[in-house]
């Protein structure tokens, strides 16, 4: 697996430290009550470039990323817990996919669009859920019945984080100049070594595994094609000074 292309479909394996941020916390003791504090910090890629240049275009694709959650009308309060069937069912990557094509086709229905706010926006990716969802699946009558608060947590708390991440290791990739004229997918190969905490040329040469599993790559897949969920702007940037 991982040796030529990356396949949606793999799960996420250990083997890499994962370059993304973790959480923790800690406690002492205080007169009458407890108070906490949490620090994070990013596990550091070898030979990657995290110059202010990199730096820039990593906040390009932040600054895409907040100006869809405006257009689209999610904001920052935790969504409402579902009281309809579906709660508690684990999602899978093909459910996943499904709700990725049916934001991507609300996101950029000529008809509809971006213009739309709040509840308006959110019914037509509940709609384009439903009628995608493949009647194959398992469980599918629950999944169907997943409320829109469902819809919009999933995809705003975890289906969109990890593929801002993707999208920064991607720009990082492009930034390093890898080399050997590597192709499309290589890059794509690379920038998943590099999610997971490993050596770029790890993803490309295949000698690790580990380097190239990674749950998320179809939601990235399908959603990077919009420029409101890529790194577009960086990636342009990028392929300008080559």
């Amino acid at each position: 697996m991982g040796r030529a292309v990356v396949d949606a479909e793999v799960t996420e394996a250990g083997g890499c430290t994962p370059a993304r941020t973790d959480l923790a916390s800690g406690r002492r003791g205080v007169t009458g009550a407890a108070a906490g504090r949490a620090t994070d910090g990013t596990n550091p890629v070898a030979g990657v470039a995290t110059s202010a240049t990199t730096a820039g275009e990593g906040a390009a694709a932040g600054r895409a990323a907040s100006e869809l959650d405006d257009e689209v009308g999610t904001t920052s309060a935790a969504v409402p817990p579902s009281t309809r069937k579906g709660r508690g069912l684990s999602w899978t990557e093909e459910e996943r996919r499904v709700l990725c094509r049916a934001v991507l086709d609300a996101t950029m229905d000529p008809r509809r669009g971006t213009s739309q706010r709040g509840e308006e926006y959110w019914g037509t990716v509940e709609e384009r859920f439903r009628a995608q969802l493949p009647t194959t699946m398992r469980d599918y009558e629950k999944r169907l019945q997943r409320s829109n608060q469902a819809l919009q947590k999933e995809f705003k708390y975890n289906i969109r984080p990890q593929v801002n991440k993707l999208n920064e290791s991607y720009v990082a990739v492009l930034h390093r100049k890898l080399t050997g004229a590597p192709t499309e997918e290589q890059l794509i190969l690379a920038a998943v070594a590099h999610y997971n905490g490993c050596d770029p040329y790890d993803g490309i040469r295949g000698t690790n595994p580990d380097a190239t599993k990674c749950d998320w790559v179809g939601c990235w897949r399908i959603l990077r094609t919009c420029d409101k969920f890529s790194a577009a702007a960086g990636e342009a940037a990028v392929r300008a000074r080559v």
